[in-house]
């Protein structure tokens, strides 16, 4: 895991209550998030208001298998079928072949959806592995992407999919897996830019073969709020306040002019929920300062 720039501070007076500016996050709106259209009543290798990757140029479709079939959407059979998934949003979802290049993306409307600093994001996508036979360990990438004008992606985070009987005991229902930004700072390259979706696999020549089944596309977003108040005894309680599923270290200094590297760590916050309180048992009568410095697991 590595510590993503300070870049956004926040700090508390041991002796006051904090003021904190009330911004609003919730859910962003994506097209097509459960893959109903075009309406199938088996497959369709359309996926509508989602773009696919381009057919690379070692790919060779001579033996009649095209590059475009290997993203589309499928119907779910029957609640009596065997193969019935339980879980699935709707009545359709997505396959995607674990073949080397094969992706899937989504620019969101600039209007709607930007990555704004002070927020953090989550990424939640409903995923099957073990199909066609799939080997175990190969790998999907789910990512989010900040737009630059000119049209080139900037990763602002992914996790890795990776394929396993123990995550995926049967193929009857959607796994949840998750993208979290734990927060964007003034200063990340991808501060303010339009949001891109990405789901592509990472199979290589070695291990290609079988497919991915994904479904329910869900992003949030989340103002990062820290507060804090007295609870006596030299105790002071601090809320976390951010998107659901990221980690924080708790830092705390004397002085807010404190070089961040000596801050001492009092702890890591883990907020699985959205909220997370923390109490300082050795807070004293003298000033004190706090901040989060976010921990990213992967990008």
């Amino acid at each position: 895991m590595s510590l993503s720039p300070i870049g956004l501070v926040l700090v508390i007076l041991l002796s006051l209550h904090c003021t904190v500016l009330v911004l609003r996050g919730g859910t962003l709106p994506v097209l097509n998030p459960s893959f109903e259209l075009p309406h199938t009543n088996f497959v369709d290798i359309r996926v509508f208001n989602w773009n696919k990757s381009p057919k690379p140029a070692w790919y060779d479709e001579s033996f009649g298998f095209f590059w475009t079939q290997l993203t589309g959407v499928f119907a779910n059979t029957d609640p009596s079928s065997a193969d019935h998934i339980s879980n699935c949003h709707g009545s359709q979802g997505l396959w995607l072949f674990a073949v080397p290049e094969v992706g899937l993306a989504q620019n969101l409307d600039p209007s709607q959806a930007r990555l704004r600093p002070g927020f953090g994001y989550s990424l939640t996508v409903g995923v099957i592995g073990m199909g066609g036979a799939m080997k175990e360990g190969v790998p999907l990438e789910l990512s989010l992407h900040g737009v630059l004008p000119e049209g080139q992606p900037v990763l602002a985070g992914a996790s890795k999919v990776i394929n396993s009987e123990v995550v995926f005991p049967n193929r009857n229902r959607f796994v949840d897996h998750q993208v979290v930004v734990p927060v964007v700072h003034t200063s990340d390259p991808w501060a303010g830019l339009p949001i891109r979706l990405l789901f592509r696999s990472l199979a290589d020549f070695e291990n290609q073969g079988g497919y991915w089944a994904l479904d329910h596309v869900r992003l949030e977003e989340a103002p990062l709020r820290l507060t804090g108040r007295m609870l006596g005894d030299s105790r002071f309680e601090l809320t976390l306040d951010s998107i659901p599923g990221a980690v924080f270290h708790l830092l705390s200094a004397a002085a807010p002019t404190t070089p961040i590297e000596t801050w001492a760590n009092l702890g890591t916050l883990s907020n699985a929920t959205g909220s997370v309180k923390f109490i300082d048992q050795t807070a004293s009568g003298s000033s004190k300062y706090y901040c989060v410095q976010a921990v990213s697991s992967e990008l």
